[in-house]
C-alpha cells in the first residue's frame, strides 16, 4: 500500500511541476508576442491556463510554443484566428 501512496504523491508532484512549466511557457510566449494575449483571450475568455496548455501541446511536428521559439508566431496566430472564426484546415 505504501508503494501506491508513494506513486500517487509522485504523480501529484509531477502534475504540479507540469502546471508550473506550462505557465512559464505561457509567460515566455506572451513576452515574445504580446498579440497572443489578445487573441488567446478571444478563444479562451478568462482562461489563460487553457491557452498555456494549448501552447505546450504538439500538433504535428512542433507545438505552438516551439513555433514561436522558431520565429513562426505568424503560424500560431493564424491557428488561433482559424479556431476563433471556424476555419479549420
Amino acid at each position: 500500500m505504501t508503494d501506491l501512496i508513494d506513486a500517487l504523491r509522485e504523480l501529484r508532484d509531477l502534475e504540479a511541476r507540469r502546471e508550473k512549466l506550462v505557465r512559464a511557457i505561457w509567460e515566455h510566449a506572451k513576452a515574445a508576442e504580446p498579440e497572443l494575449v489578445q487573441v488567446a483571450a478571444e478563444l479562451w475568455p478568462g482562461d489563460q491556463a487553457a491557452a498555456a496548455a494549448w501552447l505546450s501541446e504538439s500538433r504535428g511536428d512542433l507545438s505552438p510554443a516551439e513555433l514561436i521559439a522558431a520565429g513562426r508566431v505568424d503560424l500560431v496566430l493564424n491557428q488561433i484566428h482559424r479556431s476563433i472564426h471556424g476555419f479549420f484546415s
